[in-house]
């Protein structure tokens, strides 16, 4: 396996978080694998025109618990109030398969809510620190 990490992100910021994945992948030379981008069922062309996917739940949760199976943990960019499957996709990847989980985390509300804090590895304020950790830790 790979350097390969499931990058969790809401649908909502879903841009804003694209954008900041790009500059973490340079940075740091991590692989993110975005589920909105990346793989074959790239689910943002058809949310971008129609404002929803066309995809089945069991579609979208089978193979984003797939894509964290395989990975070597998750980077999860929490950003926006409606984050219920970044969530889910924390808890399940900690403690289900004990893969570490790294928050970048741009509101308190995240940053202190004890579950996040429970299942997390690190929290970090923004992603410039995350990007400082992964290049001496990460790598």
């Amino acid at each position: 396996m790979k350097n390969e990490w499931y990058y969790t992100n809401q649908t909502v910021d879903r841009h804003e978080a694209r954008r900041l994945e790009l500059i973490i992948e340079q940075e740091t030379g991590l692989i993110l694998n975005n589920p909105f981008y990346d793989g074959a069922a790239k689910e943002v062309s058809t949310l971008d025109t129609t404002g929803k996917t066309q995809l089945s739940e069991d579609e979208i949760v089978g193979m984003d618990l797939r894509k964290i199976r395989d990975s070597v943990g998750i980077v999860a960019m929490m950003t926006a109030d409606q984050c219920i499957g970044s969530a889910m996709e924390i808890a399940i990847a900690a403690f289900s398969w004990g893969k570490p989980v790294y928050v970048i985390a741009r509101k308190d509300l995240f940053r202190h809510h004890p579950w996040i804090k429970y299942f997390a590895s690190r929290i970090f304020d923004d992603v410039h620190a995350f990007i400082e950790y992964a290049k001496e830790n990460l790598q």
